[in-house]
């Protein structure tokens, strides 16, 4: 998908209407579980948009506001699959644009830390969902990409920079190794 011109624009307008009214229903009942889960969803489309865009800064902004509202949620109701999913959800484009944002030839290491953390932290979220035998079937993948990225990360931390993203899977492992322990995640 590519965004441009006034699409963007567009874009842009549409998801802030989208979060003001969905604030605006949280606001108004604020123990609707939807309401705070189609909220904070609304923050990973609009941290995927800013990753599209090339708006790391933004989209880090998004999702962290994201996984506030759902960190927030689940901790009010831990059997929340849905919530625990959406928060496994928030955490990957928010590793993305650290990423993205290490991937700038002036970018310090500490954004590949960062990214590494954060795509950990999804992980830990799929893998308490897949020992507690909730992980769907359409997340099924989730747990491998997902350490492929962290492999990633791993690599581009402790390697010289010589390019930008395109050198992205040059570096990356065929297959990285399981996890040996599903890392604990605090939903609460």
């Amino acid at each position: 998908m590519s965004i441009g011109g006034s699409d963007r624009a567009a874009a842009a307008s549409h998801l802030e209407k989208a979060r003001e009214i969905l604030a605006e229903n949280v606001a108004k009942d604020p123990a609707n579980e939807d309401f705070r889960r189609q909220w904070a969803f609304t923050h990973l489309a609009t941290s995927r948009y800013h990753l599209e865009v090339d708006e790391p800064n933004p989209a880090i902004a998004s999702a962290l506001e994201g996984i506030r509202i759902e960190e927030a949620l689940v901790a009010d109701s831990p059997e929340n699959v849905n919530a625990q999913n959406t928060l496994a959800l928030l955490f990957t484009p928010l590793g993305a644009a650290h990423a993205k944002q290490a991937s700038m030839e002036s970018a310090p290491k500490e954004p590949w830390q960062k990214a590494r953390e954060t795509y950990g932290k999804s992980l830990a979220v799929y893998l308490a969902l897949k020992e507690k035998g909730k992980l769907s079937g359409a997340d099924a993948t989730k747990p491998d990409d997902l350490a492929r990225e962290i492999a990633l990360c791993e690599a581009r931390s402790h390697k010289p920079r010589r390019g930008l993203l395109n050198e992205r899977w040059e570096t990356l492992p065929a297959r990285p190794p399981a996890p040996t322990s599903a890392q604990s995640v605090n939903l609460h």
